[in-house]
C-alpha cells in the first residue's frame, strides 16, 4: 500500500484554499506552530473525543505507535475487523490513495456505523464535506 496523498484534513484545506495544501503539501517545515488558543481548539475536541468513546465502551483504539504512521494505521483496523472487534476507535482507512480515520466504528447487527465527533452546537458545511469523505 502505498502512503496517501489526501487526508481529510487536506482535502478540506484544499477546497477551502487550493494554495494553502499547495504550501502545506511542499513547505510544511514553514508552517506557524499552533498559538494557545488553536492548541485549547484542539485539546477540547480531544476531550470530547475521549467522553464520546464512553458512549461505545470497550473498544480498542487504532491509533499507531508512531504519529503519523497512517499506514500502520490502517493495517491495525483491518486486523481489528478481522479479529470480530465490533467497536473500534480511530478507525483507519484508505482508498486510492485518500486517507480518512474515523473517530468511531461501531458494528450492529451485521452493518458498519461510522461516527465523526465534533466540539462543536451545529452542523457546518465543512462537517458535512468532512463526512462525504469518510463515507
Amino acid at each position: 500500500m502505498e502512503k496517501h496523498i489526501l487526508s481529510k484534513s487536506t482535502f478540506l484545506r484544499g477546497l477551502q484554499c487550493q494554495k494553502s495544501l499547495y504550501l502545506y503539501r511542499n513547505y510544511i517545515q514553514l508552517r506557524d506552530k499552533p498559538s494557545a488558543e488553536q492548541q485549547a481548539i484542539f485539546s477540547r475536541g480531544n476531550s470530547v473525543g475521549v467522553l464520546a468513546q464512553k458512549l461505545y465502551p470497550g473498544g480498542i483504539d487504532a491509533t499507531p505507535a508512531k504519529r503519523n504512521d497512517n499506514l500502520a494505521a490502517v493495517q491495525k483496523t483491518k486486523e481489528l475487523i478481522e479479529q470480530g472487534v465490533e467497536v473500534i476507535y480511530e478507525a483507519a482507512f484508505q482508498y486510492n490513495q485518500v486517507l480518512a480515520i474515523l473517530d468511531i466504528l461501531v458494528k450492529k447487527e451485521g452493518k458498519w456505523y461510522a461516527y465523526e465527533v465534533k466540539s462543536s452546537i451545529k452542523i457546518s458545511n465543512t462537517y458535512l464535506l468532512d463526512a462525504s469523505l469518510q463515507y
